[in-house]
């Protein structure tokens, strides 16, 4: 009967270290999983960052630009009308 207690006994421990080990396993496997979620969250994150940078940029190169257009235009407009000589496609 001592035979058999030690036998449930060290069959019972040889469990519980196998479902520790495992659960082990699995929490390290689910750590990875997270921290590589998260770098690729953080490469995302840096991603969109840039492009609404360069958003930014190209939408205020280009509001300078046409803003600064618009009076060069009228400008050309006052000396083409002030020229006589100026041909009618010109005036077009």
């Amino acid at each position: 009967m001592m035979g058999a207690l030690a036998a449930i006994l060290v069959g019972a421990l040889t469990g519980a270290a196998r479902r520790q080990a495992s659960d082990h396993a699995e929490l390290v496997a689910r750590t990875k999983i997270e921290e590589a979620q998260a770098q690729v969250d953080r490469e995302r994150a840096d991603v969109l960052a840039e492009r609404d940078h360069l958003a930014r940029e190209i939408h205020e190169a280009l509001a300078h630009t046409l803003a600064a257009l618009s009076p060069q235009l009228e400008a050309y407009a006052t000396v083409i009308e002030s020229e006589p000589d100026t041909g009618r496609g010109v005036r077009a």
